[in-house]
């Protein structure tokens, strides 16, 4: 297995960055490799040259540098094919120092740098609408962005 040409990509691919088993399973069946492929990534598994574990909390410290809810990151992952619980979400936030009001609170301020809004525009009703859809997009529920208008 180990002189197989998908191997070869494989480990050539893992060297720049990690991925997860399902998007190295769906880049060899693109390479039309579906014949070998859940054999190759159990050999990469047991080898350690693929750790889903390393791409998982990249992923979550992506997305929380950008601000994303702990539910839409969760959501998001689901959608990579990636099984997650929320209390490994908590533990990477809490160990970078990240909670939702701190997100909430960099997005606002954030939109209001770009419009040029002074703490008194925020309260505009039409900004505040802008603002909370913003706020939204990145998975935060309202009762959480309540609070700072």
């Amino acid at each position: 297995m180990e002189n197989h040409p998908a191997y070869k990509y494989c480990i050539r691919i893992l060297s720049r960055k990690d991925y997860s088993r399902a998007k190295i399973k769906q880049k060899l069946i693109d390479r039309d490799h579906e014949d070998v492929a859940d054999e190759l990534i159990q050999l990469l598994v047991e080898k350690r040259y693929l750790r889903e574990d390393y791409y998982v909390e990249g992923r979550i410290k992506g997305m929380m540098k950008k601000n994303y809810s702990p539910s839409y990151i969760i959501l998001k992952l689901r959608e990579e094919g990636v099984e997650v619980n929320m209390s490994l979400i908590e533990e990477v936030f809490e160990e970078w120092g990240f909670d939702t009001y701190t997100q909430i609170e960099d997005l606002i301020r954030k939109k209001s740098i770009l419009h040029d809004w002074s703490s008194e525009d925020i309260k505009i009703p039409q900004n505040k609408v802008k603002l909370s859809r913003f706020v939204q997009s990145k998975g935060h529920k309202w009762e959480e962005l309540k609070d700072f208008f």
